[in-house]
């Protein structure tokens, strides 16, 4: 098995706390009588810069990097990196759309990024690599490798489980659970996804999806995919692309991921891959950093106290510069 295609990786990236962003999303918010408690979307633990020396250090194989930004670039970038392309979302975000504070139109539209490769991976700036990678662990003979896993969905106030189900709706009306994993069962049902199995067994009886396994890990994608999920679904796209913040209306970019797990588009992965912490848990965070076990980390913000805030403001940066001491050539 093997990849003989270029492949990309695209970051999304904004500063919460910049000041000329916060006055235009003030702006908009006001203009919207948009009052959702949601600083946490968009709040800066400086992981950025780890990121990409992550991505140096394990993935060197990368064609190019595509950081995506508002109008904002961390002062230490290294801009003139061959390989690194800065994305305004001027760029690739209809003009009628913008400003968007909204992650989901940011995502939706990553496929009309101007000489992106066909096959590409999103990582958001709280994904870091711990390990080597190859270019199998993202691709296999053209496919994305991914952990196909049913879960339903579990609502929860301020989630975005609204959003995730509107999903699952668009995949029912185009396919039954029955028929997809009768004809893919080889690739729903692997060793290698372990507990998750059970997962899928207990949801067998049910003839439509209630929902995936969703993974916050680095997401291999293929434009084609936007491209027929656009003119499948235009009006979904355009709604969402007309919030300027997240609704319960909008669809995300999972429904990429679900498409191409129905289709059979992929190859399985282990569900061991990566691993999901919380910035709350900074004990396991060191571990996970010191230890690796998997080859992928999400460091994920989450509704944290004012003295959770600060820890992670005194902690985290010595504990990413442990693991990632070098400076890499995206720093000035």
């Amino acid at each position: 098995m093997k990849t003989n295609s270029e492949i990309d990786a695209v970051i999304t990236w904004v500063d919460g706390d910049d000041p000329k962003w916060l006055a235009k999303k003030k702006q908009q918010q006001q203009k919207l009588h948009y009052q959702v408690a949601d600083e946490q979307r968009y709040r800066d633990f400086n992981t950025l810069k780890y990121v990409f020396r992550s991505l140096e250090n394990y993935a060197p194989w990368f064609h190019r990097i595509y950081l995506v930004t508002d109008q904002q670039l961390p002062v230490w970038l290294n801009v003139n990196h061959p390989c690194l392309q800065i994305v305004d979302h001027r760029d690739y975000i209809a003009a009628k759309y913008l400003p968007t504070f909204n992650s989901n139109v940011i995502d939706l539209n990553l496929d009309q990024i101007s000489g992106l490769s066909e096959n590409f991976i999103l990582f958001n700036d709280d994904l870091v690599l711990t390990k080597k990678v190859q270019a199998t662990d993202f691709f296999v003979d053209e496919l994305p490798k991914d952990t196909a896993a049913l879960s339903p969905i579990c609502p929860e106030i301020d989630g975005i489980e609204s959003a995730v189900l509107n999903n699952i709706k668009l995949i029912n009306s185009q396919f039954t659970q029955k028929q997809v994993v009768g004809k893919y069962w080889r690739k729903f049902f692997k060793w290698q996804y372990g507990q998750y199995n059970f997962r899928t067994l207990f949801l067998l009886p049910y003839t439509k999806f209630s929902g995936f396994m969703d993974f916050h890990m680095p997401l291999s994608l293929k434009k084609s995919t936007f491209s027929v999920l656009r003119q499948k679904f235009p009006t979904y796209f355009a709604q969402t692309n007309q919030q300027p913040f997240r609704s319960n209306d909008d669809i995300t970019i999972w429904l990429a991921r679900y498409w191409q797990l129905c289709q059979g588009q992929f190859q399985p992965r282990s569900a061991k891959f990566g691993k999901y912490l919380q910035l709350s848990d900074l004990k396991a965070i060191k571990l996970a950093l010191k230890n690796p076990k998997y080859k992928a980390l999400c460091l994920n913000d989450v509704a944290l106290t004012k003295e959770q805030v600060q820890a992670v403001n005194q902690y985290l940066p010595d504990l990413l510069e442990q693991k990632y001491p070098n400076k890499s050539r995206f720093e000035k």
